[in-house]
């Protein structure tokens, strides 16, 4: 059999391909990872906008005074047991780094 008859590939062809594969997989890493953290970020701006409608809704059944306080995982009932937030939200990451509060100014104001 004839040596020039054989179909294969070389080695430099072979290095080429996966350095390609591996450039194309880097890139979608990077893609992916900044797609998480905008999706993080827009959940973050949802969340607070949840606990200042519940803020706001907590104010206005509750003979206008603010809640004191809150924290993740902590549940807003008004005076007359009426629940204005399940659960305060905790943030996408779950880590120690990002932790959710409330805090007004002045209690009660």
């Amino acid at each position: 059999m004839n040596k020039r008859n054989q179909r294969a590939f070389t080695l430099f062809e072979l290095l080429v391909s996966i350095s390609i594969i591996g450039i194309l997989t880097a890139l979608g890493v990077v893609s992916f990872s900044g797609a998480q953290k905008k999706a993080r970020d827009a959940r973050r701006v949802q969340d607070m906008n949840l606990v200042q409608k519940a803020a706001e809704m907590y104010y206005s059944l509750n003979q206008y005074v603010y809640p004191i306080s809150g924290n993740s995982g902590e549940k807003w009932q008004t005076d007359s047991g009426q629940t204005v937030l399940e659960s305060f939200p905790t943030d996408p990451k779950d880590t120690d780094d990002y932790v959710y509060s409330f805090t007004p100014n002045k209690p009660g104001v």
